[in-house]
């Protein structure tokens, strides 16, 4: 006869927990976020703020930016994100869904959401973000140690920033980005990264990084590294090489435009979010399920029948008994794990 005790019950509930929460708490954290304003529970506004999450990684212009705008009025939800332009495709779709579940659970129900990661950053907000170039705040990163000679290497650097300042922001309507290289003090290389949301005009995306580059003297005089972001615009630079030589081209969906489009982005519109579809959620759910009915009836039979024949089964039978059955909900629980990991694959794949 199986039997568990007490004892054995917490062991192998606290197995399930740790295995179901396995893969959703495997997110990093941020290099920085900010997040304010609760949402009201139970309104069209949280309903909304809810299909941000789910429909905006299906969003891609085919060059690592998202928009996603649900709602009007007072339920209006505004949402991008973009991902560093020398990065290809897995590795952005990835770090977005990251994004998306690692904010909800740093910035639960906070609709005023900014946050960013190395490779890519999200911003949700109650008003149009498109063509709003307004910076509220930006964060930074420093990165190694000071140089030999503050000036000769701001003196390299400047020119170096600039023209990648150009370059990203001659950049289409799909992508602006530029990357280069140039030679510092002592030998060195300095390589150094520009990058503006697509849907600025030149002059915008020139000013949006001019105003970071006036903040590196203040942030960063005399270091060989450093990063800035804002929602909009992003320079970063190092003497150790930190991106790829050649952008990935990301495939645009076949909804999105082709490279070749010259018009503007606008905000994405869906329809109602009651009627959207969320297999891959039902999924899960259903898995999760059907672990946790398997665990309750095997526990409560074995209980039941301990209760029930424990005057006739010796005491010497307890230990093999009950080693028995935690052996197979070990089993059980080690392979709804394997499961659980390939629909969470599945799920990233489909993004």
């Amino acid at each position: 006869m199986l039997m568990v005790t007490g004892n054995n019950l917490l062991w192998l509930s606290l197995i399930i927990f740790l295995t179901i929460n396995t893969t959703t708490l495997a997110q990093p954290n941020f290099i920085d976020y900010y997040c304010d304003h609760k949402v009201t529970i139970n309104t069209t506004f949280e309903r909304n703020y809810k299909t941000i999450f789910s429909e905006l990684p299906t969003t891609n212009n085919g060059f690592g930016f998202f928009n996603l705008s649900v709602g009007t009025g007072t339920n209006y939800v505004s949402s991008i994100a973009l991902c560093r332009g020398d990065i290809n495709p897995d590795v952005c779709q990835n770090c977005l869904n990251d994004s998306i579940v690692k904010v909800q659970q740093v910035c639960p129900h906070k609709f005023y959401t900014i946050a960013y990661y190395e490779l890519c950053w999200l911003y949700i907000n109650n008003f149009t973000i498109l063509g709003n170039t307004n910076i509220p705040f930006y964060t930074y990163n420093s990165v190694g140690q000071n140089t030999t000679n503050v000036s000769l290497f701001n003196g390299d650097l400047r020119p170096l920033l600039e023209r990648l300042q150009g370059e990203a922001a001659s950049g289409g309507s799909l992508k602006k980005f530029a990357t280069g290289n140039a030679t510092g003090p002592d030998f060195t290389t300095i390589y150094a990264l520009v990058q503006c949301t697509p849907d600025l005009s030149s002059q915008e995306c020139s000013d949006c990084v001019q105003t970071l580059f006036n903040q590196i003297t203040t942030l960063f005089n005399g270091l060989v590294g450093g990063q800035i972001f804002s929602h909009i615009c992003h320079m970063q630079y190092d003497i150790t090489k930190f991106y790829n030589d050649s952008a990935f081209v990301i495939l645009p969906s076949p909804s999105s435009p082709s490279p070749s489009t010259n018009s503007s982005i606008s905000p994405v519109s869906l329809p109602p979010p009651g009627k959207k579809k969320n297999t891959a959620r039902y999924v899960i759910i259903a898995i999760v399920s059907v672990i946790v009915i398997v665990f309750i009836t095997i526990a409560s039979c074995s209980i039941f029948m301990r209760s029930r024949n424990n005057k006739e089964s010796p005491p010497s039978q307890s230990k093999p008994q009950t080693s028995s059955l935690i052996n197979l909900i070990t089993f059980i629980l080690l392979l709804s794990k394997d499961i659980l990991g390939a629909v969470f694959a599945l799920i990233t794949t489909e993004y």
